[in-house]
């Protein structure tokens, strides 16, 4: 997994370009250029060979008590009141542990600015910059990656990617301090997924925000997709390109909280079930044995 040492310096976290993908993604009205480079640590892809045997053994999985989580997010008297607690995430806090990451991640599903369905402003500019040279950073980029980083993270404020490109961006300018807090954030965030579930059965999948989310958590643990099925109306399964040994083909992820409110764009439903096997999701046909592409 991806642990970034609360004692290391980012000058010390060397960063690369995992892959370079042009994905053009388009679910009816809810498009989306996706461009798949993630930044991440060299360590992380040294481990990559063998994270898909350990990847939860050292954790409990349990799944999100999202009632319990509703009650204390919005009860000010709670430590896990979700304004204050976001005011300590956003000033970029390094001493919020497990319980804080676990009620900020779950807890923005009842957020009214929580809108996965939708276009988030922001992610196509920090593409198409990073598309110039991503291995020599030029400054004026690199500043211009934080500004849209910080506009994304108005809409998602727990993308994986985005946050990776932040830590990429700071770097580049030398800007320590920013890369170290951002680490900080990425390593907490993909724990805090991690620990929802174990992701090897569809009783207990990871429980994701974002359907990006999925992909990134993947990919930082150095682990490329094959494709996508819906196996129920709020678990998918994300088959793995290429062959571990004694590893798993694939993972679980619960999708619902996606789903949970209506979206304001047109045409965006929950997945339906066919008789003749496979779901629908807006009018596509999914799972089974045909591979889809989910927005974001």
């Amino acid at each position: 997994m991806i642990r970034s040492d609360a004692g290391e310096t980012t000058g010390q976290m060397s960063v690369n370009l995992l892959s370079a993908r042009v994905l053009s993604v388009r679910l009816l009205l809810v498009a989306a250029l996706l461009l798949g480079p993630l930044v991440f640590s060299s360590r992380a892809q040294q481990e990559a060979g063998k994270v898909a045997t350990s990847i939860t053994a050292a954790q409990i999985a349990t799944p999100p008590d999202n009632d319990a989580i509703l009650r204390a997010t919005i009860d000010s008297d709670s430590p896990y009141y979700y304004p204050a607690l976001k005011l300590r995430y956003d000033s970029g806090d390094t001493t919020l542990g497990h319980a804080e990451y676990y009620h900020l991640y779950y807890g923005f599903a009842y957020r009214d600015e929580y809108r996965p369905l939708e276009p988030v402003d922001g992610e196509t500019q920090i593409l198409t910059l990073l598309e110039k040279d991503p291995e020599q950073l030029a400054p004026e980029d690199a500043r211009e990656i934080l500004y849209f980083a910080d506009k994304v993270m108005l809409r998602d404020p727990f993308s994986p990617r985005n946050i990776n490109f932040m830590i990429f961006a700071a770097q580049a300018l030398g800007d320590t301090l920013t890369a170290r807090v951002n680490a900080d954030k990425l390593d907490k965030i993909l724990r805090t997924i991690e620990s929802s579930g174990t992701g090897l059965k569809e009783s207990s999948p990871w429980h994701i925000l974002w359907f990006s989310h999925a992909a990134d958590l993947l990919a930082a643990e150095g682990l490329d997709i094959n494709k996508r099925q819906v196996r129920s109306r709020t678990v998918e399964y994300i088959m793995l390109a290429g062959k571990i040994e004694d590893g798993p083909k694939g993972y679980f992820f619960d999708f619902s909280r996606i789903y949970w409110k209506k979206p304001d764009t047109p045409g965006v439903e929950l997945p339906k079930n066919r008789r003749s096997g496979g779901w629908d999701l807006n009018g596509i046909r999914i799972g089974g044995n045909k591979e889809y592409t989910p927005p974001r």
